[in-house]
């Protein structure tokens, strides 16, 4: 029990009630000085001076109690500071999630595939997709090797991958992967957990072209907040087709999510 902080909550009730002690006190002192000034027997007269003075030292002590806790009151509303500070939870904080800037659809070249490529995705209006894995390491994780980077720890990971059709407070809106006819922007909303100042992590995006998947855009980013938990979201404009986006946190790649924009 945190005697401190009780003494500070109760300290109103206390100075009310040494404040009516000392009325109580008072009006007795009154009563007994009156009664010696009036009464006719000297015995009367001494034996009322003695109630009075004993009156008057328990008022005076009363009062000093009362101004005490009237002046533990005052310190606590005008310095809070002095109550005892609240040991934080252990409970995560999402930061805001950052506006995204929009990226620039400009296709990367990227070296021959040697593989045989795998047959094309295929989406119904049940929303069944079918990943195609990439075979090469994105351009924008290798252009990202030449930038002095914290090394993400042991716990650094995506935690979740949402896709949706918008975004709202933050918040998808209508999370899918298969968007409907007429769709322009697709939205990723990414969780991550255990990151660090200037942990690297790269999202890229890559469409079908002729039966495999191509790199059109990627960016690494590097974690500048202050919480190691927490929520971004980035959208991508992109036309009817197959995609996949793939997140990596270092050059670990943490996840694939593939989703497709119908066509006519």
């Amino acid at each position: 029990m945190n005697l401190a902080l009780l003494g500070i909550q109760i300290a109103p009730l206390l100075a009310l009630a040494f404040g009516l002690c000392v009325i109580g006190g008072l009006v007795a002192i009154y009563l007994a000085r009156r009664r010696a000034r009036t009464t006719g027997f000297s015995l009367v007269r001494e034996q009322a001076l003695y109630r009075a003075r004993r009156w008057m030292l328990g008022t005076g002590l009363l009062a000093l109690l009362g101004g005490a806790s009237v002046g533990l009151w005052a310190i606590a509303v005008h310095n809070p500071q002095v109550l005892p500070t609240p040991v934080p939870t252990a409970t995560r904080t999402l930061i805001p999630s950052p506006t995204p800037r929009p990226p620039t659809a400009t296709p990367t070249a990227t070296p021959t595939v040697t593989q045989t490529p795998s047959p094309a995705p295929s989406a119904t209006q049940t929303g069944t997709v079918t990943a195609i894995p990439s075979v090469e390491p994105p351009a924008a994780l290798r252009r990202s090797r030449s930038t002095v980077a914290v090394t993400p720890g042991a716990d650094a990971s995506l935690v979740e991958l949402t896709m949706a059709a918008g975004e709202k407070g933050n918040r998808p809106v209508d999370p899918t992967t298969v968007f409907p006819q007429g769709t322009r922007r697709v939205y990723a909303f990414m969780l991550f957990d255990g990151m660090a100042d200037n942990v690297p992590w790269t999202h890229v995006w890559y469409r079908e072209v002729d039966g495999q998947m191509k790199e059109i855009w990627g960016k690494t980013e590097f974690w500048s907040y202050e919480y190691s938990h927490g929520r971004i979201w980035r959208y991508f404009d992109c036309g009817v087709g197959h995609y996949e986006l793939h997140i990596y946190v270092g050059e670990k790649l943490e996840k694939i999510v593939p989703f497709v924009v119908q066509g006519s």
